[in-house]
């Protein structure tokens, strides 16, 4: 008896093995899904397998396998009407929606998933596998290129979409009548605590580098934009750092009161500019409603 359970158990650490190993397949078939915007088809209904993968623009020869992997992994579901997503991918894996984190995974497959390739390098030598390899500043570099730059910051907010919805849920904002995000990104935090609860102003801290890709967001999801609104203010804040570093762009947002906007985004009252992942200036300035 104690034999065949430790049988049991060494096939069991077997397979654990073999996952790990194999992980790198799995991860490739949710980041092609992601990049060929499959989830996005399915949107509003599920579709036969031929016209899916006309869709998609897939070979005949691995599609099937692919869909059906996907399904297999919980991420898409079959039946008569064809292939449709899980309640789970239509909430966080639809574009254009308020609450994708595909951004992150597209950024994952794009950009990490190569450095990890150079694990070996990074162990040996001590160096940086990033960016920065050949040296620099890690934000200067990255944001050089546009592209790499939206890439980075729709990442950030997917990855923060649930701490974002955790503090719009579960803080008592009652008591409040203003909230600040230092490092807004492209204001997904701010935005979900603003479309939770109507009566909060926001006030966002970024780079100025960055402020195209908040105002592309607010557009969007049914945001006002605009600097010069006459109901703006300026005021200064001081936020202590061991270095300095470029001046951010004041991110300003108003409640989220508005049909299209309580569907699936935020109304802003001013032009704003966000990443989660970069750190306020020494002095910034902020445009208080």
């Amino acid at each position: 008896m104690r034999r065949a359970r430790d049988e049991q158990d060494q096939s069991a650490a077997l397979d654990r093995i073999l996952q790990l190993g194999l992980g790198f397949a799995v991860s490739k078939v949710l980041f092609s899904a992601v990049r060929l915007g499959l989830f996005t088809e399915l949107a509003t209904r599920p579709l036969p397998y031929e016209e899916l993968r006309d869709r998609l623009g897939l070979h005949p020869r691995a599609a099937r396998d692919f869909l059906d992997t996907l399904v297999a992994l919980d991420l898409l579901e079959r039946g008569p009407e064809g292939y449709g997503n899980t309640p789970v991918t239509a909430r966080y894996l639809v574009r254009d929606r308020a609450t994708y984190l595909g951004g992150f995974l597209e950024m994952t497959d794009l950009r990490l998933y190569g450095f990890w390739g150079t694990l070996l390098d990074g162990l040996r030598t001590g160096e940086p596998q990033n960016e920065i390899r050949h040296g620099g500043d890690f934000f200067e570099t990255l944001y050089q290129d546009p592209v790499r730059r939206s890439e980075f910051l729709r990442a950030m907010t997917g990855l923060s979409m649930r701490s974002a919805h955790a503090l719009a849920d579960t803080v008592d904002w009652s008591a409040h009548r203003v909230v600040a995000d230092v490092g807004c990104a492209e204001g997904g935090t701010l935005g979900q605590i603003l479309l939770r609860h109507p009566h909060l102003r926001g006030t966002g801290y970024d780079l100025e580098s960055v402020r195209d890709d908040f105002e592309h967001r607010a557009e969007r999801f049914g945001s006002r934009t605009g600097s010069r609104s006459p109901r703006a203010t300026s005021s200064r804040t001081r936020c202590p750092r061991r270095r300095p570093a470029p001046r951010p762009h004041p991110a300003r947002l108003g409640p989220a009161h508005e049909a299209d906007a309580a569907a699936q985004g935020v109304r802003g009252t001013a032009p704003a500019a966000s990443s989660s992942s970069t750190r306020p200036s020494s002095t910034t300035t902020a445009a208080r409603i």
